[in-house]
């Protein structure tokens, strides 16, 4: 029997904050235009557990992944090689990583610590027996954008190769109601301008929302 089950949390950070991932004279927040979040699914078989976690962040740390996983491990005796964790790469999310000359905030690290592993936590008490289903589709979006021959700058390249595949995966309740979609589209997550000091999820964001909206489940 599959076992499933899915958390949340808001890791939205205070205005203000240093945004990562657009070179911008002013890297800081001025505003929120849609919060970050936080979801995790939790799977369960008779022999083993996995645990996805997903963040509207350009990306985390190795010592902040590992940091979740040991907690994880203490609360739930898991080993490490059971959580996963994925960020969009939003890039209007605060400063994960020492790069570009941007520090991370020790108090954002912590507050995005504690939401992840709140859904982990929250994922893992909400266990209930599930179906799985797998599907694909495509969307015409996103574009290559690796530099033409005799070009260094960055720029749109039609002629270069490009994912267009929609991968989803729907978990369903024993009633046949959906407990959660997971999505997954190859496209950089750059459609506001960082310029504009906004904190935003991004299109993921809005597609997750979407998704909730139409189904009236999670979206991960």
């Amino acid at each position: 029997m599959m076992l499933a089950g899915v958390g949340s949390a808001d890791i939205t950070p205070p205005v203000g904050v240093a945004l990562q991932g657009h070179w911008s004279p002013r890297p800081e927040s001025r505003g929120v235009l849609r919060p970050l979040e936080v979801r995790t699914i939790a799977l369960r078989s008779d022999r083993n557990t996995l645990v996805l976690v997903t963040a509207d962040l350009i990306s985390v740390p190795l010592d902040f992944t590992r940091r979740v996983r040991e907690a994880v491990a203490v609360r739930h005796g898991l080993p490490a090689q059971c959580v996963t964790i994925a960020a969009s790469h939003t890039h209007c999310g605060p400063a994960m990583l020492r790069n570009l000359g941007l520090e991370p905030d020790p108090a954002v690290l912590e507050q995005v610590e504690r939401g992840m592993v709140a859904s982990i936590d929250e994922a893992l008490s909400r266990l209930e027996p599930v179906t799985v289903g797998l599907g694909a589709a495509s969307a015409h979006f996103n574009i290559n954008r690796r530099p033409l021959p005799g070009m260094t700058a960055m720029a749109v390249n039609d002629a270069g190769i490009v994912d267009r595949r929609v991968r989803v995966l729907r978990i369903d309740r024993a009633d046949g109601t959906p407990l959660a979609i997971l999505f997954h589209y190859s496209c950089h997550p750059t459609t506001k301008s960082g310029s504009d000091g906004l904190i935003s999820s991004d299109y993921p964001g809005v597609a997750r929302a979407c998704i909730e909206r139409e189904l009236n489940t999670c979206a991960i």
